[in-house]
């Protein structure tokens, strides 16, 4: 009896031993890509950002059926939970971030049916995507459309500062105005004293402009710097950098004829360095068409000029958008993510995703596009454990409407099996 046990012991063990060598237990191979779709094929959906969770899985936000949607997935990409958030008006989605505590801080534009304009919406969710709370924040202007895009977590003062658009009335003339609103880690709207506008409490401000939206914002020890499109009476289509204080007081700002006069462009995402570098993406007309670009600045001193500005456009001179940057954690260069047009056997335009890895002077390391014969664009970038990239993107697959579409590539941009 002792001897049938002792051998049944090691028989465990053994097969035990099989079972690990076989990987069978052992983490996932993350360098095998996938693609997988999020959102209804029956009403188009909108990708707004992607970010890695501290489970190893990843969080994605956008639009779909008119709601705010987020969805939860494992790290090949499977969807553990989905939601929409919202109410019976058109809202959307655009910026989500993992907090500390594992919880999910999303933003985006909620409508509001009885004032029937649009305002900033936040929502704070549990690690199942249920809501802790949400907030939503309108324009103190009557009847003033506003948006939101993106925010920032301050840790030092415990307060998010968020930034968009909001729509503009100067005589008779509707343009829209980068927007800000500093709230409270409760969502309530902060205190604020002295800011540069007006007197006593400000909790929000907004930058006049033609066309103007903030589309990104980072902060450094000090301050907070979004980037965005603005215009002016000789350039309705330029990028513009603004420096704001903890009680968003404007610091300075520099509009894209500083940055280079005889281009339109827009920033869609900014980098900035320990160094005081900054680095932009975006769209810009070259040759007559609008290509992907990157601007690198060795430095900023508002409000003259920035030091050795420099400019290049991607995509071998075809059409296209930049959307989103990220800076490789080797510092050997970035990556770059939107999209690129492209011509079909039948003659017929399309948009294709588009990803090209640059070195840090912005040179050509290798490109790629993703697409069929019907329009795709990449909206989010982000740099994976294992190297590497997993990008949100907007696909149109044939006979449904838009979905949103999670990709994972390795390190040299490729999807493997």
């Amino acid at each position: 009896m002792i001897k049938k046990t002792l051998i049944s012991i090691i028989l465990c063990i053994f097969f035990v031993y099989l079972y690990s060598c076989n990987g069978l237990n052992v983490k996932p191979n993350y360098e095998k890509g996938f693609i997988k779709y999020f959102g209804s094929s029956t009403s188009k959906s909108f990708a707004g950002q992607v970010q890695l969770t501290s489970d190893g899985g990843y969080i994605l936000i956008g639009t779909s059926n008119r709601d705010m949607y987020i969805a939860k997935t494992d790290a090949a990409g499977n969807m553990i939970w989905d939601k929409n958030y919202g109410g019976v008006g058109a809202d959307s989605g655009r910026a989500i971030k993992q907090m500390s505590d594992g919880s999910f801080m999303a933003l985006g534009t909620f409508y509001s049916t009885t004032n029937t304009v649009t305002g900033m919406y936040f929502l704070k969710l549990n690690q199942n995507g249920d809501t802790i709370w949400s907030k939503k924040y309108y324009t103190k202007r009557t009847l003033r459309n506003c948006f939101g895009a993106d925010f920032i977590f301050d840790e030092q003062d415990n307060r998010f500062c968020l930034v968009g658009g909001v729509e503009n009335k100067n005589q008779n003339q509707t343009y829209l105005g980068a927007f800000r609103v500093l709230v409270e880690a409760d969502g309530s709207l902060a205190n604020l004293q002295g800011s540069s506008t007006s007197s006593g409490n400000q909790q929000e401000e907004y930058i006049t402009g033609i066309n103007t939206f903030a589309n990104c914002i980072i902060k450094d020890q000090n301050d907070y710097y979004f980037t965005g499109t603005s215009g002016n009476s000789a350039d309705p289509f330029g990028l513009f950098l603004v420096q704001m204080n903890k009680n968003l007081s404007i610091s300075n700002t520099m509009f894209q004829t500083t940055l280079q006069a005889d281009k339109s462009v827009n920033a869609t995402q900014m980098l900035k360095f320990d160094d005081g570098s900054y680095i932009f993406v975006g769209s810009g007309i070259n040759e007559g068409n609008i290509s992907p670009y990157i601007l690198q600045c060795s430095s900023i001193s508002f409000p003259s000029a920035p030091s050795n500005p420099k400019t290049t456009y991607l995509g071998n001179g075809k059409s296209g958008n930049g959307r989103s940057i990220v800076a490789l954690k080797d510092g050997s260069g970035y990556v770059v993510v939107g999209s690129i047009d492209v011509t079909n056997a039948n003659g017929n335009t399309n948009k294709n995703m588009y990803i090209t890895k640059l070195r840090k002077d912005g040179s050509t390391i290798w490109e790629k596009n993703y697409g069929s014969n019907e329009n795709d664009e990449a909206s989010f970038i982000k740099q994976t454990a294992d190297n590497g990239f997993i990008i949100l993107a907007n696909t149109k697959i044939q006979n449904s409407e838009n979905v949103i579409t999670l990709l994972k590539l390795d390190e040299n941009g490729d999807i493997k099996n």
